[in-house]
């Protein structure tokens, strides 16, 4: 079925992201001396941002007129949202809430309170990353129905 393929493409695409989360965080932890901690829910953090970051893989390479345009796009695109999703609103004013819609920046915060004991009323974030998965999942249904 259609939504099988649309989970199986983000899926595929977010599970690219893992090795480099885990990378960064081993990284964190021996290099910075940061404490982790780990609780059950990465598991459900990490299969959603795995969802909505995928989205974004999917729906570039299905609008990608070739295969090298599709990597390109792909890798320009990714780099933006990852980096502009670590960016500490605080730190740069209120024009950055903007960019609470990035798929990156509540699974920031989500993590920053699962790892950290930090504060843990992360609901909107929750709320977004599903909102951006089911957004960016039924545009990309759209681009794979529409006739050619």
């Amino acid at each position: 079925s259609l939504a099988l393929l649309m989970i199986a493409l983000t899926t595929v695409y977010g599970l690219f992201a893992w090795p480099g989360i885990f990378l960064i965080a081993a990284e964190g932890f021996w290099l910075d001396h940061l404490s982790l901690h780990f609780s059950l829910m990465l598991i459900p953090l990490l299969l959603i941002t795995s969802v909505a970051m995928g989205s974004i893989g999917s729906l570039i390479g299905l609008i990608a007129p070739d295969e090298g345009l599709a990597g390109l796009f792909g890798n320009l695109v990714m780099m933006g949202v990852l980096f502009l999703g670590m960016v500490p609103v605080n730190a740069v004013g209120q024009w950055a809430l903007a960019f609470w819609i990035l798929p990156s920046t509540g699974p920031l915060a989500i993590l920053k309170g699962i790892m950290f004991h930090g504060p843990y009323n992360t609901w909107p974030h929750w709320l977004g990353l599903a909102l951006y998965a089911a957004v960016a999942m039924t545009v990309s249904a759209y681009v794979i129905k529409k006739p050619q």
